[in-house]
């Protein structure tokens, strides 16, 4: 600073306040300014929301003692009769040992050889691709070691070993040696939301901000003025669905639920969601309770874009199986970015470094280099390893764009690791029933049953649904849009506990009911699977009598398929009978319902039911359009039973 001929140096700086100069040293300037760039303090939960993450853990340890011991109690009455226990869904026995190898990026890979039974029922239900499971000795039932499903076949499961401790004792067993598999009830539930329920903060998570809307920490927007933006829908989209797409692509929502009732179209409105948010180059992570819904969700998604761009080709008839669409083919760049969790498999070994991860993973499981080098040139090794096999996975999630996988798949919690965040969670509870088939005397498939539930569910699957676990998915994203509908199946609880504490209330179902005037909820309305007088009773009784039937159902009889005549009482879209009161042939009450090992069985149903199928087969229904559904065990092999000893059905059948 020069004064007249007096020239200063001074180091610092001034600052304006409320109009006055203020002078500061340059240390003292920059301490301000560190404090200032301190981290803000962990802002508190919101209360209930404390109050539960403090409650969830124990009541989830509660739920699955009592799974466990549930099970416990069907292992038992089953006396390791494995053709029921692997009929019910709750174990697979007699297997034994094939061989052990090492995926680079999976770890140890133990397959098994398993008998074939007709018996495959519940198997093919319970024990598929992803199934958190435990492996036990196959005499006494003691646990051996945790494991996922990779992947079943009829004769064979191979399964991923969580503790690499643990493989020796396989390799080692005795020829002929037994093993058996059962659901594995603690990991499914617990272990996948632990770091979740310890969590004290979640200041760092990009949904931070649903949770303070879900318990009342923030105001949940009300919007009711979605912009129009469906006019890229099919052409076949109802008003319902196209609003549902539309308050979807609404950046402003951070919740949306979208309940679908039987036949409305959920998966087909998801897909179309799906669809448009990549096109706007959003990241999407759409999640499901199981396996099975997810690669539903993912078939649909892809055929939606399939669709879209047949579409942009002007091509007027659209239809899968055609051969004219042939060349319309989704080509690999259309799903590059689009992928199940859980098969990502070609990519990765697509990648320039996957060579060098397979040698590596060898060399780690080379018995003479375990014994050739040092414990600490050996952990340095892993780590090496461990960093590149992560380095890859980082590069094939970048290239996603929609990632499919299920609710308490470990993906979901790694995705962050990886560099990949989604703008928005879809959680749904959709997909087709799960077909059980019965098997006649020449082993062709005569008739569908659909077995619904019974009184153990799988017990994983349970869990996955609880609103612990979708709040330790939703967590990772700043948007959700829950599809489902809270009037079908629940979420199974058995413990006391669980019920007390409502753990059998979906989020989904406690939002719609807690925020019912933020227009948070889009109801589709309009179902196209069944006659309207079917429709009626559930419509009136769940939906407020808000349901509609489609033109294309609303008035179909059987006569409009076979040849029932239009007259007949048979021709009704709805029939009731009381088998209450229902006798024998001696009149005595043995057809009465029963109760066996905690399911039911009624005679007198599954008597009336070989009665009007027997009918229904000689006015011409054909036999693939027929289902019987019953929502106990029991009762399904009772139908097994009563339809294999009728001798006039056989006949029929043949």
């Amino acid at each position: 600073m020069q004064c007249g001929s007096v020239r200063l140096r001074m180091t610092g700086c001034f600052r304006s306040l409320a109009g006055n100069l203020r002078f500061y040293s340059v240390g003292r300037f920059e301490k301000i300014e560190k404090i200032k760039r301190k981290k803000k303090p962990p802002s508190a939960l919101p209360p209930h929301l404390n109050a539960l993450m403090k409650e969830w853990p124990k009541t989830l340890e509660e739920e699955v003692k009592a799974q466990t011991e549930a099970l416990s109690e069907y292992l038992k009455e089953c006396d390791n009769n494995w053709a029921e226990l692997e009929s019910r869904g709750l174990g697979l026995g007699d297997l034994t040992y094939e061989k052990i190898h090492y995926d680079p990026i999976e770890g140890a890979i133990l397959e098994l050889i398993r008998p074939q039974r007709d018996a495959a029922l519940g198997y093919m239900k319970s024990f598929r691709s992803g199934v958190p499971v435990v492996l036990c000795d196959g005499n006494s039932l003691n646990k051996l070691v945790e494991c996922i499903i990779k992947w079943t076949s009829f004769d064979k499961i191979s399964l991923r070993i969580m503790n690499l401790n643990q493989i020796t004792r396989f390799e080692k067993s005795e020829a002929g040696a037994k093993f058996a598999i059962i659901p594995s009830i603690e990991k499914g539930s617990i272990q996948s939301l632990q770091s979740f329920l310890e969590n004290k903060t979640f200041d760092d998570k990009p949904g931070r901000r649903l949770l303070d809307y879900a318990f009342r920490a923030k105001v949940m927007p009300s919007i009711h003025n979605d912009p129009r933006r469906s006019g890229d829908c099919p052409e076949n989209f109802n008003s319902t669905q196209r609003l549902a797409v539309n308050c979807a692509l609404n950046n402003k929502r951070p919740f949306l639920c979208i309940q679908g009732p039987p036949g409305t179209g959920k998966t087909k409105v998801l897909a179309e969601i799906v669809r448009q948010l990549k096109e706007k180059k959003k990241k999407v992570l759409v999640l499901a309770p199981t396996h099975v819904a997810v690669n539903n969700a993912l078939k649909y998604t892809k055929e939606a874009i399939l669709r879209d761009k047949i579409k942009q080709s002007r091509l007027a008839i659209f239809d899968f199986d055609n051969e004219r669409t042939d060349r319309y083919r989704l080509q690999p760049e259309d799903e590059d970015d689009i992928c199940h969790a859980d098969t990502l498999d070609e990519a990765i070994k697509n990648n320039p470094k996957y060579s060098m991860l397979k040698e590596g993973s060898e060399d780690l499981h080379n018995d003479d280099s375990e014994n050739s080098v040092s414990k600490a040139e050996r952990k340095k090794r892993v780590n090496d390893w461990k960093r590149m096999k992560d380095a890859i996975l980082m590069e094939v999630y970048r290239e996603q764009q929609v990632i499919f996988c299920t609710l308490s798949s470990s993906t979901v919690r790694k995705l962050s690791k990886f560099g990949w965040h989604p703008d928005i969670i879809v959680i749904g509870r959709f997909g087709k029933m799960v077909k059980f088939f019965l098997f006649c005397k020449n082993d062709e498939i005569r008739c569908r049953i659909f077995k619904i539930f019974d009184y153990c569910q799988n017990s994983d699957e349970a869990a996955q649904c609880t609103e612990p676990a979708t709040w330790a998915a939703i967590i990772h994203a700043p948007r959700c849009i829950l599809v489902g509908d809270f009037q079908q199946l629940p979420t199974i609880v058995i413990s006391k506990a669980a019920i007390e504490k409502k753990l059998h209330v979906s989020l989904m179902e406690r939002l719609i009911m807690e925020f019912s005037n933020c227009n948070i909820r889009v109801l589709l309305d309009r179902q196209y699977r069944m006659n309207e007088k079917i429709m009626q009773w559930s419509s009136e009784h769940f939906y407020d009598g808000l349901l509609k039937a489609g033109e294309s159902v609303k008035d179909q009889r059987l006569s409009d398929i076979c040849q029932m005549p239009e007259n007949h009482s048979l021709n009704e879209p709805l029939i009731m009978l009381n088998t209450a009161l229902m006798k024998d042939d001696k009149n005595t009450n043995k057809l009465a319902e029963k109760t066996v090992r905690k399911s039911r069985i009624n005679y007198a149903e599954a008597r009336l039911v070989v009665q009007y199928y027997n009918i229904l087969c000689s006015v011409g229904v054909n036999l693939e359009d027929i289902a019987i559904i019953t929502p106990y065990y029991e009762q399904v092999w009772n139908f097994v039973s009563s339809f294999q000893e009728n001798s006039s059905l056989a006949k029929c059948l043949i």
